[in-house]
């Protein structure tokens, strides 16, 4: 009976060094972490621990590979951990894609790796000279750092289109300038000779930019951390340095935890900067995530937004019936959908559902959903009548917004926009500390 007892609870050890890694951060890793991974998934749903020991590992998953790969990519598997002693960083090599990237896993744990990009998603200098009349911000770059006419950052001229912003920071303090606005960088970058490029900004440019720091993004979709259709998630002691989008990424899921988590400028270098996009970014998911005892600074964005879709209403068919746009969170436990009045702004219950299937309307140009409720719904404004899908009315799946969700004894320091954005009902914000950031500490929203 013991011995079944042990059994039944039994783990078994792999370490990426089996399989050909080094982690001298030079060697190409991709190939090991590959091979480690398929021998988890051979091994799957019994328990596993993944070891890699504490190093570099420099994974050169190819920049053209298909956009559902990820430079630790597990996928479909259960019951895994994968750990470091102390701290193993993993050097991501494709801008375009994910470096953990959890999809359709359950109860899955990731502790102690650090993420890292390299080529940076970012670029850094310093602002030579400016042409207020029309708009132009001319900037050095940084020793180190990616020249802005590279592909990977360059939203406009190469292959990949991308969002570019310029952000300001004091040379001397490393402080994101909050006073000027974020220049939303809407033209190529033009390479003026000499190592000058400019900028050809939408917002106010000043002559006092003179002498500042500039850090230019090329946001893509693509996450240090990505969780998708997964459950029972813990990221613990899980540092990022760098990301081309947000650091941890959460969609669809049920009950992820963010716990001891880090985002931070690489240490010991002259990055001002960290992630593109927000600290966690969660949507969509049953069960909101957990995110505590975490330290956030540097980011393009939030330090955690969490919320779902309102979706619009397209056509009222019957006293029972709606055709809304589709979307994959009306899908999620469809038991709990609601309409916000757009006069009070009250949210409001449509009741039990009968069914729901995928329909198209013929003047619509995208995807439909049809819904049959047991109770009569109330008067919608529709798209057909309006034209216009943000003055029609909308709904929300609560299922699928991250009700529940829990963001307590978390420090955020000097990023863009909020600390805070939930828009998902039922949750806790508790014993956070926000420090120089740009926006308001916590926004509530529908």
């Amino acid at each position: 009976m013991l011995c079944l007892q042990w059994s039944a609870h039994a783990q078994t050890v792999l370490n990426v060094t089996t399989y050909g890694a080094v982690g001298d951060g030079v060697t190409d890793d991709y190939p090991a972490f590959v091979a480690a991974l398929d021998a988890v998934a051979q091994l799957s749903p019994a328990q596993v621990i993944l070891q890699i020991p504490d190093g570099s590992y420099r994974l050169a998953l190819s920049q053209s590979a298909d956009s559902s790969a990820g430079h630790l990519k597990i996928s479909g598997i259960s019951n895994l951990t994968v750990e470091a002693s102390n701290q193993a960083t993993l050097i991501c090599g494709s801008p375009y894609h994910h470096g953990i990237y959890i999809n359709a896993s359950d109860n899955i744990t990731v502790r102690n790796l650090a993420v890292d990009y390299d080529p940076l998603p970012h670029t850094q200098g310093t602002v030579v000279a400016t042409t207020p009349a029309s708009r132009y911000v001319d900037i050095t770059i940084d020793p180190g750092f990616p020249l802005p006419t590279e592909d990977h950052i360059d939203g406009y001229g190469g292959a990949h289109t991308a969002t570019n912003v310029g952000y300001l920071y004091d040379p001397t303090t490393g402080r994101k300038l909050n006073q000027y606005m974020d220049q939303y960088l809407r033209e190529q970058v033009v390479d003026l000779g000499g190592g000058v490029y400019r900028y050809h900004t939408s917002n106010t440019v000043l002559d006092d930019f003179v002498g500042l720091k500039f850090v230019v993004v090329g946001r893509r979709k693509a996450d240090a951390v990505k969780c998708n259709s997964s459950g029972d998630v813990l990221l613990e002691n899980v540092t990022v340095y760098s990301a081309p989008a947000t650091a941890f990424n959460i969609q669809s899921c049920d009950l992820v935890t963010v716990d001891q988590c880090t985002i931070e400028q690489l240490p010991n270098s002259t990055r001002l900067f960290s992630t593109n996009a927000d600290g966690v970014h969660s949507k969509w998911c049953t069960v909101g995530p957990v995110v505590s005892n975490c330290y956030f600074t540097g980011m393009g964005d939030d330090s955690v937004n969490i919320g779902g879709s309102f979706v619009p209403v397209i056509k009222v068919e019957d006293a029972y019936t709606i055709v809304v746009e589709s979307h994959g969170s009306l899908f999620n436990f469809a038991d709990d959908f609601i309409y916000m009045d757009k006069t009070t702004h009250g949210l409001i219950s449509l009741g039990p559902i009968v069914s729901i299937k995928t329909t198209t309307i013929s003047e619509y140009s995208k995807g439909c959903m049809r819904i049959v409720f047991e109770n009569p719904v109330p008067t919608f404004v529709t798209w057909l009548t309006t034209q216009d899908v943000r003055s029609c009315s909308q709904i929300l799946n609560l299922n699928a917004c991250g009700r529940g969700a829990v963001v307590t004894d978390n420090h955020f320091y000097n990023h863009r926009a909020r600390g805070v954005l939930m828009r998902a009902p039922d949750s806790l914000i508790q014993g956070n500390h926000f420090d120089t950031i740009a926006g308001p500490a916590i926004v509530i929203s529908n």
